[in-house]
């Protein structure tokens, strides 16, 4: 099992994303389990009928988890959160490229008023980090 220094997340919703780097912990998974909980309540306010809705964790599952830390989680829900695992900041950091060029290209062409505005109010940036400070330590 490799010891990883560092995580990435990735949270999308329609063609936007935020990233974050933050140190791996020892309790990674279930701080990343309760993590996710917390923003999939966030972002599920675009789509309130899926409030009801268990929370699953995706590859984060308890069954999922048995042999160790993985270098990649996804969770899917009401956009996505992705959890990649590296040893340096230049591996995360590669990633925010590839991601940053997704989301150029997933923003070009027509976006609905309604699209734009479930982003400014469910994938807000500086709520997203209260959530990601609440849970883990930023690099």
């Amino acid at each position: 099992m490799p010891g990883y220094k560092y995580t990435l997340i990735v949270s999308q919703l329609y063609f936007s994303r935020h990233f974050f780097i933050v140190h791996h912990n020892d309790e990674f998974l279930e701080t990343a389990r309760n993590f996710t909980e917390e923003v999939v309540l966030y972002k599920r306010g675009v789509r309130p009928e899926w409030n009801d809705v268990k929370i699953t964790h995706g590859d984060l599952a308890l069954e999922y988890c048995m042999n160790g830390i993985r270098s990649r989680y996804n969770v899917n829900d009401v956009g996505d959160i992705y959890f990649i695992q590296a040893n340096t900041t230049d591996v995360c950091i590669d990633s925010i490229m590839y991601y940053h060029e997704e989301s150029i290209r997933g923003m070009r062409g027509y976006q609905s008023k309604k699209v734009l505005e479930n982003i400014e109010n469910y994938h807000e940036y500086h709520r997203l980090k209260e959530i990601v400070e609440k849970h883990f330590s930023i690099v």
